[in-house]
């Protein structure tokens, strides 16, 4: 017969579970999660997220000769987002963009994913689980 302790801790483990794979989520599509390359040896224990989800040297030099093209180019119209810029496509879908061009008077700067589809997105994918 199972302890209380031993239901805790089993619990805790879906729970830590659960929070560990939102960690590892690249992107949301239609309400499925992506989960990064290389999620099932975090999940395993062999890996720590932050060997899964961080740019490889071929992935930020990639984007960073693009934006570089891309920055010059920008006037009052235009923005440029970087960094895995989080744009909300609806209430089932959250994409992050390696770069995205936006149009200036459409998008709001703040503290939350856009909101507004970008004119443009230029992805770098190198990481992303896209076998399922």
């Amino acid at each position: 017969m199972p302890t209380v302790e031993k239901a805790r801790k089993g619990r805790k483990k879906r729970i830590d579970r659960k929070k560990l794979l939102e960690v590892l989520t690249y992107e949301v599509v239609d309400g499925k999660p992506i989960y990064y390359c290389g999620y099932k040896e975090v999940l395993k224990g062999r890996k720590q997220p932050e060997e899964v989800m961080g740019s490889s040297t071929l992935q930020w030099y990639i984007i960073g000769r693009i934006a570089k093209l891309l920055f010059p180019l920008e006037d009052k119209s235009y923005l440029t987002a970087i960094n895995e810029a989080g744009i909300i496509i609806d209430k089932n879908t959250l994409r992050s963009a390696d770069i995205a061009i936006f149009k200036k008077d459409e998008v709001e700067i703040s503290e939350k994913y856009a909101d507004v589809p970008p004119i443009m997105v230029i992805e770098v994918d190198v990481k992303a689980d896209i076998k399922k």
